[in-house]
């Protein structure tokens, strides 16, 4: 993702639409309901370059902890998705 950890870290409650959360280290374990979980894995931040413009990439793996209904899994990758969308048009 084009943006630094604190960057992410700031916009996941939007992320999460009120889904409950909790950080550890690097990872982020988010409750989808019925049992189901997630986990978001946070990668180094490094420096992505398109000519003079230096932007923060930080590596993002979301991961299912066992089961997750696909409605579920569904619901929370749109909101994911809004959340961290970027103006560009």
């Amino acid at each position: 993702m084009a943006l630094d950890r604190r960057e992410f870290l700031r916009v996941l409650p939007a992320a999460c639409d009120g889904r409950p959360h909790a950080q550890a280290g690097d990872a982020i374990r988010v409750e989808l309901g019925a049992g189901a979980r997630l986990r978001i894995e946070l990668g180094p931040t490094r420096e992505r370059r398109i000519a003079l413009l230096a932007l923060p990439a930080t590596v993002i793996t979301i991961l299912a902890d066992g089961p997750v209904p696909a409605a579920l899994a569904s619901a929370f990758l749109r909101d994911f998705e809004n959340a961290y969308r970027r103006g560009g048009g």
